[in-house]
């Protein structure tokens, strides 16, 4: 996304984040895999690849794309600019294996009522469950990182988290 489309994007949504923001939460994730390039650098980490060359800041998302990263959509931005580095990749993850296990549904309904071969079927089964864990874990962390910043944001306040009203 050009630097042009991203401002007048961000003028048009409620944004928490700047790019340049989430580039400094990118780097100070410990996680995550810095590399320098002879024309600028890279960050990758959680399935989400974020670059900069010169002011230019660009998010890539691993996961889509085949051997060539795509950038993301404007939809997909928005996580980030809502919610930061961690939780704006994990909301993508999360969103990537919805995609994944929508085509994994539609590829055993159309086995199922075409050629019905059980081995293709059982394949497709595994898959699905594989990525129904890796779903599970991404909600996990999510929670957890929304259970730690609520606790974070009660003790600033002198309250336990037993202590909210409703």
């Amino acid at each position: 996304m050009k630097i042009r489309t991203i401002r007048s994007w961000l003028t048009k949504f409620k944004v928490k984040y700047s790019i340049k923001d989430i580039w400094r939460q990118a780097e100070q994730d410990g996680m995550s895999a810095k590399t320098k390039m002879p024309k600028g650098e890279c960050i990758l980490g959680m399935g989400v690849k974020i670059q900069k060359f010169n002011n230019n800041i660009q998010i890539l998302n691993t996961a889509k794309g085949g051997d060539y990263f795509k950038e993301l959509s404007n939809d997909e931005y928005e996580l980030f600019f809502e919610d930061g580095w961690k939780v704006g990749a994990i909301n993508l993850a999360l969103s990537n294996y919805s995609y994944k296990l929508n085509l994994i549904e539609q590829k055993i309904r159309t086995e199922v009522n075409t050629r019905k071969n059980d081995k293709h079927i059982q394949n497709l089964k595994n898959k699905r469950e594989n990525i129904l864990n890796k779903y599970s874990k991404q909600k996990s962390k999510l929670n957890k990182l929304k259970l730690n910043y609520e606790q974070k944001l009660f003790r600033g306040l002198g309250k336990s988290p037993n202590q909210r009203q409703s």
